[in-house]
């Protein structure tokens, strides 16, 4: 397992020209507010697939919480992601919309159509909130 994660790791930290000769981690994550939305989506989608294939291997539960007040229409459910450093995490939608592109009601900087809705956790959690 952790030959196969270092080996996924290793290939995004190639891919996206970071450093990966320690650890890939810091690296990719430190690239991926400078990527474009549409390369950023396809990082994460990797990155959330390595983290299922652990978690459901080790049978762990995902690093989330729900985020305290967060609208709850039947449609937005938001969820902070709590894995890594607490400057890292995200709110992400819990049931896996997608964004409409601009104009969308998300509010999501830089949305782009089919993207998944995620925003930084300070864009989202009070300082009194989760962890903060």
């Amino acid at each position: 397992m952790a030959d196969r994660a270092t080996r996924k790791l290793g290939w995004l930290a190639d891919t996206l020209h970071v450093d990966s000769l320690v650890d890939p981690i810091p690296s990719v994550l430190a690239a991926i507010p400078a990527l474009q939305p549409g390369t950023a989506a396809v990082v994460a989608r990797h990155l959330a697939d390595e983290d299922r294939w652990i978690r459901e291997a080790i049978d762990l539960a995902p690093a989330r919480e729900p985020v305290p007040g967060a609208p709850e229409c039947g449609v937005r459910r938001l969820e902070v992601q709590t894995a890594g450093p607490i400057d890292a995490w995200t709110v992400v939608c819990a049931v896996g919309c997608r964004s409409r592109g601009e104009g969308c009601p998300c509010g999501m900087p830089g949305a782009v159509e089919g993207a998944a809705h995620i925003w930084p956790r300070t864009d989202v959690l009070a300082p009194t909130s989760i962890g903060a």
